[in-house]
């Protein structure tokens, strides 16, 4: 049976309503190339129907209706910078895509003394509230850039300073690990994060050591780990040098991590007074 003998047949009862439902959701791919234009036809739909088979006109209306807009409605994706306390813009890059987020002064103001420069730089104010109403005003039209941080770890630290700790993970790899210890020293963050750093840092021993993540050595410098930071420079001292234009390498292979430590390299004795040309 096709689309159209489908419509244009009369039911007897509900029941046959059912199947015949089922049956439009199989015929569903063809319907719009094989339907008469005037197949359906309601001359007034807000009457009650007289029939079984103006009722199931009604339905297939509603129907088809209902799958052209599921079809022409794109879904939209939550902007996870946006927070509902937000009163300042940020600027970020997240999965490739520049995004405008809404932050709280607040949040900002508590979590880093960095933003807190930034939001209310300091001086000497009176206190009135005409002041206090100006200086709102005015982190109210400020804007923070922060399109060159790494977006994962930037949110990272945005949720947890916004009190969202559902969206922060108990693990992490090591990229959004080493990014987030990049950000927690550029925004003098590191008691935000103190809570999540056992989870964090569990298999730090074994991962410090693997090939390739030299990082370890300014994760473990920007956290605390002692323990992991003398063993890892001390496994690299062999394997490091500087070439001729002053860059780090490691088995004469470029080193991803940096930047380093301060004071870690330099002209000291325990790196020697290593050339590569």
């Amino acid at each position: 049976m096709n689309e159209t003998s489908l419509i244009n047949s009369e039911y007897k009862n509900f029941s046959d309503l059912e199947n015949a439902f089922n049956q439009i959701h199989f015929l569903n791919s063809s319907y719009h190339q094989h339907l008469p234009p005037h197949s359906i036809h309601i001359t007034n739909p807000s009457s009650q129907p007289q029939s079984a088979t103006q009722v199931f006109h009604l339905k297939v209306c509603s129907l088809i209706m209902g799958l052209e807009t599921r079809e022409n409605v794109t879904p939209t994706v939550k902007n996870p910078f946006i927070f509902d306390t937000g009163n300042v813009r940020i600027l970020v890059t997240y999965s490739n895509e520049q995004l405008v987020g809404k932050v709280s002064s607040d949040a900002l103001f508590l979590a880093s003394p960095v933003w807190k420069k930034f939001l209310f730089p300091p001086w000497v104010i009176q206190n009135t509230s005409d002041v206090v109403s100006e200086i709102a005003a005015e982190v109210g039209t400020k804007e923070i850039d922060c399109s060159e941080d790494d977006g994962e770890a930037l949110l990272m630290l945005l949720n947890i300073a916004h009190l969202n700790f559902a969206a922060v993970p108990s693990k992490l790899p090591y990229n959004t690990l080493f990014h987030l210890a990049l950000l927690v020293d550029q925004y003098q963050c590191i008691k935000l994060v103190q809570p999540w750093l056992k989870e964090w840092m569990i298999n730090e021993g074994r991962e410090s050591r693997l090939h390739g993540q030299e990082g370890w050595l300014f994760i473990a410098w920007v956290f605390g780990r002692e323990d992991v930071f003398e063993a890892l420079a001390m496994k690299l001292v062999p394997c490091l040098g500087i070439d001729s234009k002053g860059n780090f390498m490691r088995d004469l292979a470029y080193l991803r991590a940096e930047p380093m430590p301060d004071g870690i390299i330099g002209k000291y004795p325990l790196f020697g007074d290593w050339s590569f040309d």
